[in-house]
């Protein structure tokens, strides 16, 4: 296998697990948000609920993000490596 193959794998893998690190840390988040509304409850309350949903607002945006250039350089790692394959297959022909 190329040496830019191996290379560009590897910048993959570093994003996908970017992704996973993004995805474990908005589940924590996600554990201590509370999802029943709070009236007449403190200020604090209602700040520590607007604070957390701010935060995963913000990992969604993200998430969304990072999953797309994934997702599409994973696909344009591939079809490099195909193509690396095909023109490797018609030279030995």
């Amino acid at each position: 296998m190329d040496s830019h193959i191996v290379l560009l794998f590897t910048s993959w893998t570093v994003l996908v697990a970017a992704y996973v690190i993004l995805f474990i840390y908005r589940k924590q988040i996600e554990r201590s948000e509370d999802d029943t509304l709070h009236v007449l409850a403190e200020n604090t309350v209602l700040t520590n609920q607007q604070s957390i949903a701010h935060k995963m607002t913000v990992l969604e945006h993200w998430s969304r993000i990072l999953f797309f250039v994934v997702l599409v350089y994973g696909c344009i790692i591939a079809g490099i490596y195909m193509y690396s394959v095909w023109q490797s297959n018609l030279r030995v022909v």
